[in-house]
């Protein structure tokens, strides 16, 4: 079948991944991994055509193949993340939480990948509530626990050494607050709002944060949390410009 030979010339890249050790090499086996994470899940809630026509979609979607090729920390959020629904799925289909502890262990590496990702478990605990399997409320409560508490456990680690190290809690890196200013002050581009970053001289997000706060000594953490507060006065203070980023944030993201 076409997920035995994806697995084939997967086992033949892990082959060529352990002499050469190429890190582009890695992320062309993640890549291909991706199409049994993605035609499974398919193929179990439909029928085997449906599976195929994912994992075809999958395998020749431009710019999934142009991630791939930029050797990017896309390629493994997403397996990791496709693996989780998978893992979900599995447990859907046989009640047996074992799976759902394996899906919170997927989950939190999914969010140490890429930090975007380390808020979306409530949302998939109040899934398992509504949608799990047990007969009995007090079961899908717990199965979303079990769920919440593995990826919390998974998480634990880096976060309790990041705290330790930034002198304020961190759960997985120091960007959220960068990127909240950068979306939300006053030299935000309105046009291309994920471009700010190009922003520099006396208008960059980081000199403008140090005219209204001394970073002296601050571990970046402590910065990030500063940078978190500067937007939220700034749009109290001026809620009109905010909007209007806001419309073109909602047309880009579109």
């Amino acid at each position: 079948s076409p997920l035995c030979a994806a697995l084939g010339a997967g086992s033949c890249l892990f082959f060529v991944l352990y002499h050469s050790q190429d890190v582009w090499l890695v992320s062309v086996f993640l890549g291909l991994l991706h199409l049994v994470a993605v035609s499974v899940p398919a193929r179990h809630a439909y029928c085997s055509r449906v599976g195929l026509l994912a994992a075809s979609i999958f395998c020749f979607s431009p710019s999934l193949v142009g991630a791939t090729n930029l050797v990017l920390t896309e390629t493994l959020f997403t397996l990791l993340l496709c693996l989780c629904l998978l893992l979900i799925q599995q447990y859907l289909s046989s009640t047996q939480r074992v799976w759902l502890a394996a899906a919170g262990m997927t989950l939190g590496l999914a969010a140490l990948t890429r930090s975007v990702l380390w808020l979306f478990p409530p949302f998939a605990a109040l899934f398992l509530v509504a949608y799990g399997r047990e007969r009995f409320l007090l079961g899908r409560i717990a199965s979303a626990g079990l769920l919440v508490m593995c990826f919390c456990v998974t998480l634990a680690p880096w976060t309790v050494r990041n705290t330790l190290l930034q002198k304020t809690f961190t759960t997985v890196d120091v960007m959220g607050g960068r990127n909240v200013m950068m979306g939300n002050y006053e030299y935000t581009l309105v046009d291309r709002p994920w471009a700010t970053i190009a922003v520099d001289g006396d208008n960059a997000w980081y000199r403008v944060l140090g005219r209204k706060y001394d970073r002296h000594g601050k571990t970046q953490g402590q910065i990030e949390k500063l940078a978190m507060r500067y937007p939220a006065e700034y749009v109290r203070a001026h809620p009109e410009p905010n909007l209007d980023r806001s419309q073109a944030k909602s047309f880009a993201f579109w």
